[in-house]
């Protein structure tokens, strides 16, 4: 992994899937390591009360190689946003890229490797965050299709993280400095560091 083990997925029938245990508010922060290893769509993560109308989820879309974020309420898009991994310079197949999803209250941003992205918008105004971390499952590797690759060290926090604390997660830090002094740690981080067995553990 990029710190330590990580979790690879097969992109056949590989994923994490754990229920609701999250403590969530009106902002938040998704952070990841990734590898994609395989030209194929597959979700890196789908949190969900109902998988096709109610969810926050991020896909990889093989045929426009681009990441997006999607939060649908009731069957209506809230926020579709997108990036197109062909704009990293230095490439993005077989590579590890650290993605960091950021909900302020007014709308989501993203980070890869510390650098802040122009995003498609297709939608990205409002405050959809806290309801769908909050819902029934959680699936890694899995949505609506399977991800072929590597995710390590995946963490959700309940504010919005600023780009210094995202270099510092960048860097292996334990993510617990959330400023002026206060400790906030992820409500989630799974680093996948067992190493064997099916288990992943908070």
């Amino acid at each position: 992994g990029k710190y330590g083990t990580a979790c690879r997925f097969d992109g056949a029938d590989d994923y994490v899937e754990f229920g609701d245990s999250l403590k969530t508010s009106a902002q938040g922060t998704i952070e990841y390591w990734m590898k994609i290893e395989g030209y194929e769509n597959g979700s890196t993560f789908h949190f969900y009360e109902n998988d096709t109308t109610d969810y926050i989820r991020s896909y990889f879309d093989s045929s426009s190689n681009r990441i997006d974020l999607v939060i649908e309420d009731d069957n209506s898009a809230k926020i579709n946003v997108s990036y197109d991994l062909d704009n990293l310079i230095s490439g993005f197949f077989d590579k590890w890229l650290h993605v960091a999803w950021i909900q302020d209250g007014s709308g989501v941003s993203l980070y890869i490797n510390g650098n802040k992205k122009s995003l498609n918008e297709t939608v990205n105004n409002g405050n959809w965050w806290n309801d769908h971390l909050s819902l029934d499952l959680v699936r890694l590797g899995f949505g609506w299709d399977y991800f072929s690759g590597v995710i390590d060290d995946f963490r959700v926090y309940n504010y919005a993280r600023t780009k210094k604390q995202i270099l510092e997660d960048m860097n292996g830090g334990n993510g617990s400095n959330g400023g002026n002094g206060a400790l906030k740690s992820p409500v989630l981080h799974l680093k996948f560091d067992e190493g064997r067995g099916a288990t992943a553990y908070d």
